[in-house]
């Protein structure tokens, strides 16, 4: 067990320790799974293994499947939607009722003449999230320049949406300041949420960062058995929209694997990816970090939330020196120096830096 003694005015004056992973806890890394991936190739089929396949509502005899597609995607077909009530439903399951993180990645047109523009929600039935009567679970839309949610937008904004109350009551969004989205060209858009004390929410337009927003909301989301509508909400308001490549993900994804996301057609499995020696993604490279690169030291086939800081499959020293030159401040793509610390002394920088955690917090 880490023991700590602190002096008067809380310098810490040595450390001894017998096990210091029991010091914090650390979570198990999540695996990124695909929730659904929709893309819209002449049908509404799930391209994951979750078997979320959906139809057409709303179009009657009209075929809405059109070869205008993002040029990174290259080949297949879009969704076209052009009236109200039009879009697709897909049937309520438990892969698509994420209560924890989440990721919605889609690549969408738009000329901006839309209302609410919503690309994906398991919205209430009535459309409504607050005040509803029953959850809304989640929605991401894009919006235009009309009077919405007590104030204007501009085109080309981004909101997610999600409840934070069983009955519906209570909901918390994120609505990035200002038009990030071009309009009358293809763009890829993601929002991810990773929840935390404070969940961290992030948008991202053509696989880079352009807004992120700390919000206090207790979680975890709350579910409802409410359909995932394409394109339309439960209360048929217009998404002017074409969109493809549609995915949803239950976790947060990092910004790497955004990137991958917006380069081409979706995958159905991402590689490792995180930014630096940042390992449970909350922005900093701190104890919290150090503690699970210790537990991942000797793992086989690590990954990086493991504490594979160079995504090579092993957590050792050379990962170490990388968390030793960001330890203190944000992640960072830039490579740590090329020495790497033999096993001995790489432990006792880890202790080191743990220490001087202590002591900073202790001040």
């Amino acid at each position: 067990m880490a023991k700590f003694k602190a002096a008067p005015g809380g310098s810490v004056l040595f450390l001894t320790v017998s096990s210091i992973a029991l010091a914090l806890s650390v979570a198990a890394p999540a695996s990124a799974q695909l929730a659904g991936l929709w893309r819209f190739d002449d049908n509404v089929d799930d391209a994951s293994a979750n078997n979320n396949d959906g139809a057409l509502v709303g179009f009657g005899s009209f075929v809405p499947y059109v070869t205008d597609v993002p040029t990174q995607i290259g080949s297949g077909k879009a969704l076209t939607i052009e009236f109200q009530g039009e879009g697709a439903e897909v049937p309520d399951s438990s892969s698509l009722d994420i209560e924890g993180d989440i990721t919605i990645s889609v690549w969408q047109k738009s000329d901006n003449n839309l209302f609410f523009g919503s690309i994906a929600n398991k919205g209430p039935a009535n459309g409504t999230f607050q005040g509803a009567g029953t959850p809304g679970n989640y929605e991401f839309r894009r919006e235009a320049s009309s009077t919405i949610g007590g104030g204007p937008n501009d085109p080309g904004q981004l909101t997610f949406l999600y409840n934070i109350a069983p009955t519906g009551t209570a909901l918390d969004f994120v609505r990035p300041p200002g038009g990030i989205v071009p309009a009358n060209e293809w763009s890829h858009v993601a929002v991810t949420v990773k929840q935390g004390t404070p969940d961290i929410v992030k948008f991202y337009v053509n696989g880079v960062l352009a807004y992120q927003e700390m919000k206090n909301s207790p979680t975890p989301l709350y579910t409802n058995s409410q359909p995932l509508r394409i394109g339309t909400r439960g209360d048929g308001l217009p998404s002017k929209l074409l969109i493809d490549e549609l995915s949803i993900w239950n976790v947060a994804l990092s910004a790497s694997q955004i990137a991958i996301l917006a380069s081409g057609p979706t995958p159905t499995t991402l590689p490792p990816g995180g930014v630096g020696a940042d390992f449970n993604g909350d922005e900093i490279v701190d104890g919290q970090d150090f503690l699970i690169w210790q537990r991942g030291v000797g793992v086989s086939g690590a990954i990086f939330e493991q504490g594979d800081a160079n995504n090579n499959g092993v957590v050792d020293g050379a990962d170490l020196a990388i968390f030793t030159s960001q330890f203190g401040g944000p992640p960072s793509l830039a490579a740590a120096s090329t020495s790497v610390p033999e096993p001995a002394s790489a432990c006792l920088v880890g202790l080191a830096l743990l220490a001087g955690l202590m002591r900073r917090r202790a001040s």
